[in-house]
């Protein structure tokens, strides 16, 4: 692996970082797969095209970052800024990269370094978007109906959302209820998936897991194929038109930031949060019906 400049003050890049951060107050932050989603359809829908631009933008000090933890060495820090210079490679063989976890690497004054979580300003990353750029992002027809639910094990919880759906004029999509038509699993979801321009991701408490640490207590969460459906739709529809319906006891996936998340339960107010993100994504449905669906 190719080594970075050797007399890198690391000292007055992390302060500058911390400054950079701390001088604007709040910020909203986005993970690194939901920065891929928002700025692709800009590039040519490449995925590289926006990795290399966020990189170089990283490294010319325009766009923020921190990570969860951030190592140098064997030393940790967490919940730390990035200092610009993790990115001298600017997307480069020399940077290890993983952008659906966050997880990036690289070597500086011959030490490694090492940043999990990473997520990035929003602001920054939006200022990205070329003003005149053609965008390929997907935008819902206004005439567009479907919905595609993505649901675990819980069928009442699954039941209760398509019934709301179908009672304000909209047409869920829900995988098992489709023709097999010969297709395996994935084929099938994914040319199901063509027909929607929104999705609606139902978290339920189907599953158990913890960190690898024996001190870390088990924690419910949703199953499996619900997260990768969740990221699936993240990056083929966008942040926009993606919806989270969470129960309330379930983890959080980690890296998914920039999509709403609505609480979710048999007594709750998710019914007018969830018409308001879909009004918000200009699907047309029929508004009456949410207060008495």
């Amino acid at each position: 692996m190719a080594v970075a400049n050797r007399h890198v003050d690391l000292v007055s890049a992390f302060k500058e970082a911390r400054a950079l951060v701390e001088a604007a107050g709040n910020l909203e932050w986005v993970s690194a797969a939901s920065a891929i989603a928002r700025l692709k359809p800009h590039f040519k829908n490449s995925a590289r095209a926006a990795q290399m631009q966020i990189c170089e933008h990283a490294y010319a000090k325009l766009v923020r970052a921190k990570a969860r933890r951030y190592m140098v060495g064997e030393k940790s820090h967490d919940d730390s800024v990035v200092p610009h210079i993790l990115w001298w490679a600017k997307g480069h063989a020399a940077l290890n990269q993983d952008w659906m976890t966050g997880s990036f690497s690289t070597y500086i004054n011959d030490i490694e370094h090492r940043a999990f979580g990473v997520s990035f300003v929003r602001e920054d990353i939006d200022l990205m978007i070329p003003a005149d750029a053609p965008s390929d992002a997907p935008q819902p027809a206004s005439d567009s109906k479907k919905i595609f639910l993505v649901h675990g094990r819980n069928e009442g919880a699954k039941n209760q959302v398509e019934l709301f759906l179908r009672a304000i004029g909209l047409e869920p999509i829900i995988l098992h209820k489709r023709p097999n038509a010969g297709r395996h699993l994935l084929t099938k979801f994914r040319e199901e998936s063509e027909g929607a321009n929104f999705a609606i991701v139902l978290m339920t408490p189907d599953d158990m897991g913890r960190v690898d640490d024996e001190d870390a207590d088990f924690q419910p969460r949703a199953r499996q194929n619900v997260v990768f459906e969740l990221g699936f739709f993240i990056g083929k529809l966008g942040p926009a038109n993606v919806v989270a319906l969470m129960a309330p006891e379930v983890e959080k996936p980690s890296d998914f930031d920039g999509i709403a998340y609505v609480p979710y339960s048999l007594g709750g107010s998710w019914k007018t949060e969830l018409a308001r993100e879909l009004h918000h994504a200009k699907v047309r449905f029929d508004a009456a019906a949410v207060l008495t669906a």
